[in-house]
């Protein structure tokens, strides 16, 4: 069974897409399309009726790999704001807690995963989980 689908993208960002795709094993840009599902359910042996070739399996592992460690990384983050920051979000809203907590969240996730994820991606994700968790605070952010 095949299901079609849309992407909402840019014409610039179809054009930017098209020429990475020139860099990658995939053939087009519709194999790159089905090939995304696949590596987030199965990671990189997904399809076992048609073997990809060992450039196009590696590539695909380390897209899978890249997007375990992001997970991860969002989790404990995750993790730090309910220990750390759930009483200022819920007192003041995401953005003021992250701006009061960023020091200590930044301290957090060094210590927890070498490395610090850069303020455009935290600042966001206090907001995604006020919004997911927090459903119960009522304060504007």
């Amino acid at each position: 069974m095949r299901i079609g689908t849309y992407i909402a993208v840019s014409e610039n960002e179809a054009q930017l897409l098209d020429k990475k795709l020139e860099q990658t094993p995939f053939e087009s840009r519709t194999d790159f399309l089905t090939a995304c599902p696949r590596v987030f359910l199965y990671g990189n042996s997904t399809d076992k009726t048609r073997t990809p070739g060992p450039l196009m399996e590696n590539w695909l592992g380390n897209l899978h790999d890249a997007a375990a460690v992001r997970e991860q990384i969002r989790e404990t983050y995750f993790n730090l704001l309910h220990e750390l920051a759930f009483p200022a979000i819920a007192m003041r809203g995401s953005r003021t807690a992250y701006r009061l907590l960023r020091k200590d969240l930044e301290r957090g996730m060094l210590e927890r995963c070498g490395m610090i994820p850069p303020a455009e991606e935290m600042e966001p994700l206090a907001r995604i989980i006020r919004w997911i968790t927090y459903t119960e605070v009522e304060i504007d952010d």
